[in-house]
């Protein structure tokens, strides 16, 4: 269970970094006229103003055999000030497991990161796990050095970017957010590479993210055990700045995560 905890919230991580893909300006170069990477910057620059979204998510992922050998994964949620010190989200999802469906919830605010699975409440309140979910600026600042074969296409109104992120930048990204963590679940998002991550974006005319599917593998690396996995993600905006608000529960009853992931 605690393994596929661990794979769950490395994707969730992602995901929820997905859904707010804005990028600060420290562009390697300058770009101009046709090049699709100043294009891909004005959307990005967009997302900035991005204030409260709500998305739906669907996510398949292979597992190796022991762990039951693929998920899928589907749910929606919403999402408040996502590049603020503190955002606020709320994501419902629910996986199948070899037939099993199990339904989670995660939630972040005021900095703590709450997942409710299996009928298990947990809380990491470590920095460094929080800022891995939380820090999306630094998880897709799509800079030149970190994007290869970028190309963009129209598709009626709206435009296409298809190109891959640098498995290194990411790996680095993980990396970088576990140090100093004290949190056995960071410690396990700390041990994750990446070997692909090819990224389709589509904006529509107002260059605001519309959608955003990814293909990606990587190794996670628990303890003394390693595990291998691969994964496709839809992620659609369903709605953008339309002043939408986040009914928490009560998490008096979620404990800290501690325990090595190994099982």
């Amino acid at each position: 269970m605690k393994k596929k905890l661990v794979c769950l919230a490395a994707v969730l991580t992602l995901a929820l970094s997905l859904a707010a893909c804005g990028s600060s300006n420290n562009n390697s170069g300058s770009t101009t006229g046709a090049d699709p990477y100043a294009s891909l910057q004005k959307v990005q620059d967009n997302m900035k103003t991005l204030k409260d979204a709500a998305f739906s998510l669907n996510i398949k992922m292979q597992l190796p055999s022991s762990m039951g050998g693929s998920m899928t994964l589907s749910g929606n949620g919403k999402m408040i000030e996502p590049s603020s010190a503190k955002p606020e989200l709320v994501m419902h999802t629910k996986a199948s497991v070899v037939g099993q469906e199990t339904k989670q919830t995660v939630y972040m605010k005021d900095g703590i990161v709450y997942i409710s699975a299996a009928g298990i409440k947990q809380k990491t309140s470590d920095p460094a796990q929080a800022s891995s979910v939380t820090n999306v600026q630094g998880m897709l600042n799509f800079t030149k050095d970190m994007v290869s074969g970028l190309k963009s296409s129209k598709d009626g109104d709206n435009t296409k970017y298809s190109f891959s992120i640098k498995p290194d930048k990411m790996s680095a990204f993980f990396e970088k957010s576990a140090n100093g963590s004290t949190s056995a679940l960071s410690a396990a998002l700390g041990g994750i590479k990446f070997s692909k991550m090819d990224i389709v974006l589509t904006a529509g005319p107002d260059n605001m993210v519309k959608e955003v599917d990814l293909d990606a593998a990587m190794n996670i690396k628990a303890g003394s055990t390693s595990t291998s996995l691969s994964y496709t993600m839809a992620m659609v905006y369903t709605s953008i700045n339309t002043g939408i608000t986040i009914q928490f529960p009560d998490f008096s009853q979620y404990k800290e995560i501690s325990a090595t992931p190994n099982s």
